[in-house]
């Protein structure tokens, strides 16, 4: 089975339209399971080449094995990866930015641990960071088809146009625009700084309480 994990809002329907792209321009066959909207098994029941899955605990989790290929997606920073998911819940203000963020950390720890921290011989798990992924698409997303079809030539023309291309891309909404690959807009650092120092306070706080109970008064 092929799976692309990731965390929400680090590229999953960018990265699949993409490799629609690229996979059928080498004339292989592709297909996508949505998982959570499509048929909630492994392996998909309609026989999908590949497969999404968010590995949210609530869910069946992804079993990691040798059998299978994985391609996992992230956001390095913390702060850029919670800060995109409070985003997507429409959440304005920086309170409830904050309160999404708090509550969405734990689910990004437990993602980071089980998939970014990989013995090096894991070779059939290939992890990128979102940004790095944008910051150098056509060189990226060769090592993703490679990683997938490591004996399939690659055929000159589908990368030379991949820049050219247009995508159907899920916004987040479910209606789909028109979207190219492009470099991340950068956070206006006085807006990372606040998070930052509003979810620290609020780690340091935790620490303090968690101390305190331990050594009494």
């Amino acid at each position: 089975m092929n799976f692309i994990v990731s965390i929400p809002r680090s590229g999953q329907h960018m990265v699949a339209a993409v490799l629609e792209y690229i996979v059928k321009g080498h004339d292989l066959e592709y297909s996508y399971c949505e998982h959570y909207t499509c048929c909630k098994s492994f392996p998909c029941k309609k026989g999908s080449v590949f497969l999404k899955h968010h590995d949210f605990p609530q869910y069946t989790r992804v079993p990691i094995s040798p059998e299978n290929k994985y391609l996992v997606l992230y956001r390095k920073d913390p702060i850029l990866q919670l800060e995109a998911i409070a985003r997507y819940h429409n959440k304005k203000t920086l309170p409830d930015m904050v309160s999404v963020m708090k509550d969405r950390r734990p689910m990004y720890d437990q993602f980071v641990e089980k998939w970014c921290r990989r013995p090096d011989h894991d070779s059939n798990i290939l992890v990128f960071d979102y940004y790095e992924l944008l910051a150098s698409p056509v060189e990226h997303m060769k090592t993703v088809f490679q990683h997938f079809y490591p004996n399939v030539p690659l055929r000159p023309e589908v990368w030379e146009n991949l820049m050219s291309h247009t995508f159907l891309v899920d916004n987040g909404r479910r209606t789909f625009v028109p979207r190219r690959i492009e470099i991340p807009r950068v956070m206006d650092p006085v807006y990372y700084q606040q998070l930052q120092n509003a979810l620290t306070s609020e780690e340091d706080r935790k620490e303090r309480s968690m101390e305190s109970k331990t050594t009494g008064p």
